[in-house]
């Protein structure tokens, strides 16, 4: 069986979520966004390693107020970087070597399907690189400067990236290795390992993968989980 280290990607600076806290810090009935993401991942045991990234300037607090519920599920907490480039390169530096494959999920994703887990899991032990994703069903139009729409053909073509994202652990430090000094912005993993040249493979998720961006995110993240 293939060992994987999870990486919970939580040190963004939820700039469109406009919260006195950070939006995988607010709390969903009994515990924090973060902690639900986690508990997404409980019951696989593939996983030996746990990473939990979060900015550096909170790792104080982050382990004062809830180092107990990280200790119980054995998830060792990561300092992030300025970018989300930096805060997940930060994260493979403390990836055990004996491990086979990295999940990258972003912490602020707590209701992730056990099946598009299962999955993902499964189709990168296959091929290497592997992305959770939503196929696009609604009719797509291309805007230009002027705001002049352009209809969009084939929508099946289209899909909309979600996490967990899974590689070959080798793969993907080589990778983030050769990106290096690339000023670039990266949005997702699976853009880094693409611009290495690898394949990366779709496993089909859906609209229950929610990711918490804005307040009314929240609101029906809180309506799934606490239903």
């Amino acid at each position: 069986m293939a060992k994987i280290c999870l990486i919970i990607a939580g040190a963004g600076r939820s700039s469109r979520f406009a919260g006195v806290i950070g939006k995988i810090y607010v709390p969903i009935g009994p515990k924090p966004v973060f902690l639900w993401t986690l508990d997404c991942f409980r019951d696989f045991g593939e996983i030996t390693q746990r990473l939990l990234i979060v900015r550096a300037e909170e790792l104080d607090d982050v382990a004062k107020q809830w180092g107990a519920e990280l200790k119980k599920r054995k998830v060792q907490l990561v300092g992030g970087g300025q970018r989300r480039f930096d805060s997940v390169q930060a994260g493979l530096a403390a990836v055990d070597p004996s491990v086979d494959l990295v999940a990258v999920h972003d912490a602020a994703r707590p209701t992730v399907g056990q099946q598009s887990i299962a999955e993902a899991f499964e189709k990168a032990k296959q091929t290497g690189a592997a992305i959770v994703a939503q196929q696009v069903n609604q009719t797509l139009k291309l805007a230009d400067s002027n705001g002049c729409v352009s209809h969009v053909s084939n929508r099946e073509k289209y899909w909309l990236a979600q996490t967990p994202q899974v590689f070959d652990r080798e793969l993907l430090t080589k990778a983030y290795a050769a990106w290096g000094s690339n000023q670039n912005e990266v949005t997702d993993d699976a853009q880094v390992v693409q611009a290495y040249g690898h394949k990366v493979h779709v496993v089909a998720g859906g609209v229950g993968n929610i990711k918490i961006t804005t307040p009314e995110d929240l609101k029906l993240v809180q309506a799934v989980l606490l239903d």
